[in-house]
């Protein structure tokens, strides 16, 4: 069996967790990748709480909560939007009354 490993100073390390406010029962955690290039570090995986009783229904309102709210640093959120916004591509009208 083919066995495939990342170099090491390419192997994700744990990174931050951002507690959700204490007193908060809905919750979800995200797990973000970051990495920063021109620190020359490993990258890092951060662990953000976030209530979901005050975010919106869908995971870009979440990673907006993240940014405004929780993690200023996250400037780079709009390459994280367009890239999930790519796994899902919104319908054309045309398709959706050819549905119908």
């Amino acid at each position: 069996m083919l066995e495939l490993r990342l170099a090491p100073e390419s192997r994700p390390k744990k990174g931050q967790k951002f507690p959700a406010s204490a007193g908060t029962s809905n919750i979800k955690t995200f797990h973000v990748y970051r990495w920063d290039p021109d620190k020359g570090e490993n990258p890092r995986i951060d662990s953000y709480e976030v209530d979901l009783d005050d975010c919106g229904p869908m995971v870009l309102d979440a990673i907006l909560k993240i940014k405004n709210e929780i993690d200023q640093i996250m400037h780079n959120v709009d390459n994280i939007m367009k890239t999930v916004e790519s796994f899902f591509p919104e319908k054309d009208e045309d398709s959706t009354q050819e549905e119908n």
